[in-house]
């Protein structure tokens, strides 16, 4: 598997040209629910937004024998969910999207076409776009920079799938001739391509997993999306914390927390980004591991699941990013792996809730001893931003 990379209501004007990509809040522990001033005598309004569950549009993608050969969109936030935006609005896009490579050698039912050696080269970008299907051209406007994997195949360091993910994307709204769509209809496309130049007719990567009958399992990655309106509003402080739940975890491919957050007083209304970094080192082990992880609403600091309180409490049952993961190898021993994901609040909560980041951690091709731990470092954080329930619109 390949390292994980570090990206309402209808109505306003048209939108135009303008790319930045920056950090949205400052770092520390302050709380995040300090009051927000109005900026330039407008109200300070946010809006998250997200692709959700099976963002996925399609199951395979040909690796071609050039870049960009075969761009297709692989997640597209259509314009029911984008919020809408207008000029001097700023809008913030993360993503995150799981590939697999096919078999090594042919002959298994997990073979998904034919089999291949070498090393598919995937490149990844988002766009603001006025079709599902737009992958560029007069009608989208890039809105990060292409992000470029490889997902390596040599054994026995064959990292099988790989992740790309994008951190910190931003497109601010100004010259409205310079639009690239209707200010109702926009979408967020995520437009991927995969090559190697000893790639054969027929050669394919999986978007998504890869089960033993050869079934491709997905909901393994979403788009998100934050409008600012006005683009120019105060920061929300963010709340950050570097203090490890876990410092060493089992490779006993069970649910782990690693990091955790604490949010009190949460309310209907709320708005929640969250991002995390967890920072893993195998070179003690013998082997190389499956490393996933995923980001939920829970109940308790070392919960690795969202209960049915908090299920009714947020959307999406209460996760934030999917699980998703790749393989850590022996050649390259210290992983990075990052998480992005917002939620809203819809209820009150009537107690205490936990941000947490989890990790499920195995073997491959090997057992483990029972001494064997995995190492979380200390480079790493969970992060997250509390938009006030009076800022939602």
């Amino acid at each position: 598997m390949g390292r994980n990379q570090s990206g309402g209501q209808r109505g306003g004007v048209a939108i135009a040209v303008g790319v930045f990509v920056g950090a949205l809040s400052l770092p520390g522990l302050a709380s995040s629910q300090a009051p927000v001033e109005p900026a330039g005598g407008e109200a300070p309004r946010v809006l998250v937004a997200t692709t959700g569950n099976q963002s996925e549009r399609f199951r395979t993608l040909p690796i071609t024998r050039r870049d960009g050969q075969e761009k297709r969109v692989a997640m597209s936030m259509k314009p029911q969910r984008l919020p809408t935006l207008r000029k001097r609005d700023r809008l913030k896009t993360t993503a995150e999207i799981q590939f697999t490579v096919n078999c090594y050698n042919n002959g298994f039912a997990r073979c998904v076409g034919p089999a291949y050696k070498y090393n598919p080269i995937i490149r990844a970008k988002l766009v603001l776009a006025r079709h599902k299907n737009t992958k560029g051209g007069p009608g989208a406007v890039r809105i990060s920079p292409y992000k470029r994997e490889v997902c390596r195949q040599r054994l026995p360091f064959r990292e099988h799938h790989c992740v790309i993910t994008f951190t910190r994307a931003e497109h601010r709204v100004g010259d409205p001739s310079h639009t690239p769509c209707p200010p109702d209809s926009c979408r967020v496309n995520l437009v991927v391509d995969a090559h190697n130049p000893k790639a054969r007719d027929g050669d394919k990567l999986m978007v998504g997993g890869q089960q033993p009958d050869g079934s491709i399992p997905q909901d393994r990655g979403r788009i998100n999306a934050i409008r600012f309106r006005p683009g120019d509003q105060p920061k929300v402080p963010a709340a950050k914390t570097k203090r490890r739940v876990s410092k060493r975890v089992d490779p006993d491919f069970r649910k782990h927390v690693v990091y955790s957050h604490k949010l009190t007083d949460l309310e209907a209304g709320e708005q929640l980004e969250v991002s995390a970094k967890m920072h893993t080192d195998i070179s003690h082990l013998p082997y190389n591991t499956r490393t996933s992880a995923h980001l939920v609403l829970a109940a308790r600091r070392r919960a690795t699941r969202s209960n049915r309180p908090v299920a009714r409490v947020a959307t999406l049952g209460g996760e934030i990013a999917e699980l998703n993961g790749f393989n850590c190898t022996r050649n390259r021993p210290t992983c990075t792996f990052r998480k992005v994901g917002v939620l809203q609040i819809e209820r009150d909560a009537d107690r205490a809730l936990f941000v947490n980041l989890v990790t499920i951690l195995g073997p491959k091709r090997s057992g483990a001893a029972p001494a064997h731990r995995v190492n979380v470092t200390g480079r790493g954080h969970l992060r997250v931003v509390r938009y006030p329930a009076e800022m939602r619109g």
